[in-house]
């Protein structure tokens, strides 16, 4: 009985959004659609093990849905942190061009006796 449960569980739609009402109506109709008995005990528990299959699926979709979102957030974050790692780098270069003028400059004046080391420059 349980091996149909499952197979069943999977031909019914992944999500059921409309009403607690119409879910309990499907899973009397698929209940009674293999077989079980009106007011019948195996009714009752094929009813509430789809009920119990439902929930779980639903479970298991919420969860999927939020690890999704996860993973868009951490791409959106691995993409955040590599532009600031680019960033970061522009900033060195351009500090490390800016000392290198200055250094530069500095030697120009000393060779044109514009200053002397540890003096005037």
């Amino acid at each position: 009985m349980k091996k149909i449960i499952v197979i069943l569980i999977l031909f019914l739609p992944l999500e059921f959004s409309i009403s607690v009402a119409d879910i309990k109506t499907q899973v009397d109709k698929e209940c009674k659609e293999l077989g079980f008995k009106e007011d019948s005990s195996d009714l009752a528990k094929c009813k509430l093990e789809l009920l119990v299959l439902n929930k779980k699926m639903n479970l298991e979709t919420q969860k999927l849905k939020a690890a999704n979102a996860q993973a868009k957030a951490a791409e959106a974050t691995a993409r955040a942190t590599e532009m600031n790692a680019i960033a970061a780098e522009s900033l060195a270069r351009s500090s490390q061009w800016r000392n290198s003028q200055t250094l530069m400059k500095q030697g120009q004046k000393m060779m044109t006796g514009q200053c002397t080391l540890g003096y005037n420059c």
